[in-house]
Order: C-alpha cells, then structure tokens, then sequence
C-alpha cells in the first residue's frame, strides 16, 4: 500500500501482514479460499486454503482466518490506529466526490453525532457488535425508531466502506439487526376531503400552490423550485426541471433525483386559470411591496421569495386542523386522487 494514504500522522499496513485473497472457482463450480501471510520465524510466505460450496462460504472463511493470523502474528502497534471520527471524516469527505446532494451530507453528520459522541476517540478496529446494539439502544431512548434505523444505516455503510478500504477487517454492524420502525398507514386524502381543502383554502395565500400540488401530484420541494417559465400557457404544460430544499441561506436547488423525475406534465384548465389569476396577484403584490425581490419563482412570499419546505408544512398541517382532518398526510398524498374531479372555486360546484 502507497506511503501517505492515511496522511502523515496516521500508521501505514505492514506489507507482510495476513491478507484474504479473492476467493477463486474451480473447475468444478467450487470455490476455494485462500489467506496468505508470512511465516514469524522464518519471514517465508504462505498460504491457507479451503474449499467451500458457495463464494460466500469462502469469502467468510478468509476473512475469519485472517482476523485469526493477524491476532497471532502482528503486534498490536502494527494494526492501523484509525478513530472513528477519522474514519467518519474521510467516509463524508469521500461521498462529496459522489453525486449526493450537499443537504444529504449535512443530514448525514448532523445524524453522526451521537455515533461520534459515543465512539469518536475509539478505535475502529475495537468495534464490537455489542456496542453497535448498545449504541442502537441508546438512541432509541432519546429518539424516534426511524431516526435509529437511519443512524444505523450510516453506520452499517461507514463500516462497509472501511472494509472495502482495508481499514478494518469485519464489519461488526453486520450482524447487528437494526432497529425496527412500526409500520403506520400515512392517512390519504378521499377526493371529498381534498375538494373540502380547496373550497375552505380559497383565501389563503399559498391557495395556489395547494391547487397545483392536488392536480398534478409532484413532490413539494418541485412545486416550490417552478419557474414561470416552466409553463407552456399554449399547450397547458409544465415541466419540471428542479426542486428547491433548504430555508435561509441553505436553501438551493437541484435537478431532480432520477432521470424520470424530469418531466412535463398536462395540466387542466381550471388549474391553468387559478395560476393566471394567482400570477396577476403576484403581479399588484409586487407593486405594492416596499421590498421586493425579483426573482423567477410561481410560489413566492409577500417579498418575492421562495417559500421554506419547512414552512409550507407547517401551514398546509394548520390547514388539516380547520378542516378538522388528521393529520399526517401530505400534499403530496394527493397525488393519488389526481385524477378526481374537483370543485371549480371559480364557479360555483363542481
């Protein structure tokens, strides 16, 4: 292994260490597994082998033999001293060099923090699955089963990727199940409640953005990232070309996720007049405004802006309690009834 990988304060592998070759299939459908390490008296290479009915048999094999050479014939001081919170800088640093948005990364370290509050200082090489489950344990006291099962998550790919780095020769949250998350049904708006929703949010001042949600099912974070320019008013099209995470100064758009994501998307007449008159009252808002910033966004703030993701949640659950729904449910869960026919607000019933 090159000098300088792990920086010059960290310690380099030992060339004549026990190492697990790739196990290799032979004639006869078998796998055989090979370790190779070196002799303590006398410095001469050799090598183990077995073979097994399956590559994942063999794969298992060396990895314990090599654990077991490398307990017998390598000094401690020659393991690499690697700390957790070394590790988990340099797995955070390696995923910037991956397509992963940058508010991924930020939710990754935020949710790391209890890992390096537990482990920081600890080497990786003296991880047990004891205190993988305790760790899990522990943050179940203090948070939500799906914040447990995330964190265990970032563990399990952390470790994984120390092993493929060489770093550690097991991954001791393998074996560890993770913690479970109970299965609860999201209520899902019926048409009625949905048209029950629009006729009670025809004076609220994001009436527009619900409408579009309801009638073409994208995601929020799309809806809040359109553009007027992303209308076609001729062929009563839209298309969606990015989405808009964040609040404040985080706030940022990206494309979205996957290639289908990417879209154009019919839209009927009534929602095409509901964002013609909500475009004119951006229009007198922007007159009016003392401080207005131009900026190409449909659904924007009394100044111009974007509107937080955080903040459309907040008001569209206050909208569920006036409409004495439970809450829970998302506009997003609309998108399941896209296809129902709708109150027109702007002639009476529908």
């Amino acid at each position: 292994m090159p000098n300088g990988l792990f920086g010059d304060d960290d310690m380099t592998i030992r060339m004549k260490e026990p190492h697990a070759q790739t196990p290799r299939k032979l004639a006869s459908g078998h796998w055989q597994a090979r370790v190779t390490y070196y002799d303590p008296n006398t410095g001469k290479r050799r090598q183990n082998g077995k073979t097994f009915t399956t590559e994942r048999e063999a794969k298992k094999w060396s990895r314990e033999q090599e654990v077991q050479l490398r307990q017998g014939t390598v000094a401690p001081e020659a393991l690499i001293s690697l700390t957790v919170n070394v590790l988990l800088d340099r797995w955070l640093k390696m995923l910037r060099t991956k397509p992963v948005e940058e508010s991924t990364l930020e939710s990754y370290a935020a949710r790391l923090q209890d890992v390096r509050a537990a482990w920081g200082d600890r080497l990786i090489k003296d991880i047990r699955r004891s205190d993988v489950q305790d760790l899990y344990a522990r943050v179940l006291e203090t948070h939500k089963p799906r914040t447990a099962e995330y964190t265990a998550t970032l563990i399990r790919a952390s470790f994984k990727w120390a092993v493929d780095m060489e770093w550690m020769l097991v991954n001791p949250s393998l074996k560890v199940p993770k913690p479970k998350v109970p299965r609860t049904e999201r209520p899902v708006l019926t048409p009625a409640e949905a048209k029950h929703i629009l006729r009670v949010a025809s004076g609220h001042r994001l009436h527009a953005l619900w409408w579009f949600l309801a009638l073409t099912g994208v995601r929020k974070g799309e809806a809040l990232g359109l553009h007027w320019a992303d209308i076609d008013w001729e062929t009563k099209t839209v298309t969606i070309y990015r989405t808009l995470s964040g609040s404040g100064r985080r706030r940022r758009e990206s494309v979205p996720k996957t290639k289908s994501s990417a879209r154009t998307i019919a839209m009927p007449d009534i929602l095409l007049q509901v964002l013609s008159r909500w475009k004119d009252e951006q229009r007198s808002q922007r007159l009016s405004a003392t401080t207005w910033h131009d900026t190409p966004y449909v659904f924007t703030t009394l100044h111009g802006t974007p509107w937080d993701p955080s903040h459309v949640s907040r008001q569209f659950n206050s909208l569920l309690r006036q409409c004495q729904l439970p809450l829970g449910s998302t506009p997003n869960e609309w998108t399941r009834h896209r296809n129902a026919r709708i109150v027109n607000p702007f002639h009476g019933n529908g």
